[in-house]
């Protein structure tokens, strides 16, 4: 994912044990994907994007950041 322009966030073993309430109160602010257990979702400026509902005790199991700004686009 890095050649696309994302940051792998979680650097330290410890960090496999950070929840996802704890995630998102560590990262306010940018773009990321989380990866839950056998779940992805979005992480955007503070505001998960999501069509389930995780709870907040789920295990962050990866996340990247997007590095470089976001083109906006129309479909």
């Amino acid at each position: 994912m890095k050649i696309i322009g994302w940051r792998y966030r979680l650097k330290r073993r410890n960090d496999t044990d950070t929840t996802l309430r704890g995630f998102v109160e560590a990262h306010p602010t940018g773009r990321y994907v989380v990866l839950v257990r056998a779940h992805a979702l979005a992480l955007v400026d503070g505001t998960l994007h999501d069509t389930l509902s995780p709870t907040p005790r789920s295990r962050v199991r990866a996340a990247w950041e997007l590095d470089r700004p976001v083109i906006n686009c129309r479909f």
